[in-house]
């Protein structure tokens, strides 16, 4: 009986584990820019991102060229207020020279936002952030 308690335990253990992995839904963004992440460079177009291991990292997989870039998570903030308000999800990118880097993505699901490492960029060189709204994969 005892072996059966443990048994079931470990179950429900591996359960709400798969549960939290699983529980960030596929997104989809339209992205009308060239952007790059270290040494990859993504082309415009229409990418699929996936959520792993509650945030810790994140694939974009561009549908056409069915190319993908890995995002690492260095840190997590809260989200913007605003982002927060509006409910929709966001992917932000950090733009300077004409150079666009993943800068953090908030999945409307919980406050906080996941950031991605950027290179450093010189002070005085302007840099704007572009904002891509995220829609559920399946088209909802």
């Amino acid at each position: 009986m005892k072996k059966v308690l443990v048994n079931l335990t470990l179950a429900a253990a591996a359960l709400v584990v798969a549960s939290t992995v699983a529980s960030a839904a596929d997104l989809r963004a339209e992205i009308p820019f060239r952007f790059q992440s270290g040494n990859t460079v993504m082309e415009p177009g229409t990418y699929l991102v996936v959520g792993h291991e509650a945030g810790r990292w994140f694939r974009l997989y561009n549908e056409h060229s069915r190319k993908s870039l890995t995002l690492i998570r260095r840190s997590q903030t809260d989200a913007p207020s605003a982002w927060r308000h509006a409910g929709k999800p966001i992917l932000e990118f950090a733009c300077t020279d004409g150079r666009c880097t993943p800068k953090r993505i908030w999945t409307g699901e919980e406050t906080s936002a996941h950031e991605f490492a950027n290179p450093k960029t010189e002070e005085e060189k302007p840099t704007r952030l572009a904002l891509i709204r995220l829609t559920a994969a399946g088209g909802e």
